[in-house]
């Protein structure tokens, strides 16, 4: 049996991404939609221009369990918005330093 998957494509590995980088491009005063806060990570880290918007909501509701970030429900739309929280600024910069 060879390397590859029942469908006949070699299996591959997700890239990993690190989730602090989120941080950088969130506020505590703006609201971002995921695909937003894609779009700012992207500019820049191009590198992240092929991470699913499926892996920027599950990696901000992981940092949300962990009190780096804020899940805002929007009544009106079917969508979440984040923000950073204090614990999120001090581990953002503290990331920044080393």
């Amino acid at each position: 049996m060879s390397n590859e998957t029942t469908k006949g494509k070699p299996h591959r590995f997700p890239k990993k991404y690190d989730p602090l980088k989120l941080l950088i491009v969130l506020e505590s005063t703006e609201e971002k939609k995921a695909s937003i806060i894609k779009e700012d990570i992207v500019s820049k880290f191009p590198e992240y221009d092929k991470a699913t918007l499926k892996w920027f909501n599950e990696t901000l509701q992981k940092l949300e369990k962990e009190g780096l970030v804020k899940r805002i429900e929007k009544r009106k739309e079917k969508a979440y918005y984040w923000i950073i929280t204090e614990v999120g600024i001090k581990t953002r910069d503290g990331e920044q330093e080393n």
